[in-house]
C-alpha cells in the first residue's frame, strides 16, 4: 500500500476523541481520479477571441476520467465490500458507500468520533493508503471525515429586524424622488443630443 499525498489528518481545534466510530456506521465517500489529460495552461491564458470552448461532452472525453481508471477503482471498492453509488466521468469521481469498518480497512486508516464546539464528527486518525496500482490514479478521497471546515455567518430574522425591513420598504424612493433630491434637470433626455454629457452640461451650466 502507498500513502496518498496530502492525506495526513488536519488537527481540529478543541476536539476531544470520544472513541472509534461504530463499525457498522454507513456513509458515502467520493474518490477523485486523475484526468485523461491536464488542461493546457495556454487554453486559459489565450485572448478571449482565440480561446476554444469545449462542450460538456468534449471536455469529458478530453479531460474527464478514463473508463479504465474508473473500472480499476470500482473493482477495488467492490473487493472491499463497498457499493458503487455513482460514476461521474466528467467530474472525475466515483461515489461509494460503505461501513466504517469497510472504509477503514480499504484505505488502512482509523476513524474516530470527536467532540468539538460545532458538535460531534468523524475524523481520520491516519493518512489514506491505496494499492500500488491505484497510486497514480486516485488524487483524493473525500467524505470519511465530516468535521465542519467553515463557520456559517447567517443570522436568523428577529422581530426587530423584520420591523426595520418593513420601515425601509415604506421609505423606498422612486426614480422621480431621486431626480428631485439630486436636482436633475427637468425635461432633459439623452436622445436630445449625440453627446449626453454636453446636454447635461448645457442644462445645468456645468463646464466639461
Amino acid at each position: 500500500m502507498v500513502k496518498l499525498p496530502g492525506s495526513m489528518p488536519a488537527p481540529v481545534a478543541d476536539a476531544q476523541s470520544i472513541g472509534p466510530v461504530p463499525a457498522d456506521e454507513r456513509f458515502q465517500i467520493t474518490v477523485m481520479l486523475r484526468p485523461r489529460a491536464d488542461l493546457p495552461l495556454h487554453a486559459v491564458q489565450a485572448e478571449l477571441a482565440r480561446r476554444r470552448y469545449l462542450t460538456r461532452e468534449q471536455y469529458a472525453a478530453s479531460h474527464g476520467a478514463s473508463g479504465e481508471d474508473m473500472d480499476a477503482v470500482e473493482a477495488f471498492a467492490r473487493k472491499a465490500g463497498m457499493a458503487v453509488i455513482e460514476r461521474r466521468p466528467a467530474a472525475r469521481s466515483i461515489v461509494l458507500s460503505g461501513t466504517a469498518a469497510q472504509v477503514g480497512a480499504a484505505f488502512q486508516t482509523g476513524i474516530e468520533r470527536v467532540e468539538h464546539a460545532a458538535g460531534i464528527s468523524r475524523r481520520r486518525t491516519a493518512p489514506i493508503h491505496l494499492p500500488p496500482e491505484l497510486g497514480d490514479i486516485v488524487e483524493g478521497v473525500f467524505g470519511i471525515e465530516d468535521t465542519p471546515i467553515a463557520r456559517p455567518y447567517y443570522r436568523f430574522s428577529t422581530p426587530a429586524m423584520q420591523a426595520a425591513e418593513e420601515r425601509a420598504a415604506t421609505a423606498a424612493f422612486t426614480p422621480p424622488d431621486i431626480a428631485t433630491l439630486y436636482d436633475f434637470p427637468q425635461g432633459w433626455t439623452a436622445a436630445a443630443s449625440a453627446s449626453p454629457s454636453s446636454s447635461w452640461a448645457a442644462a445645468t451650466g456645468a463646464r466639461t
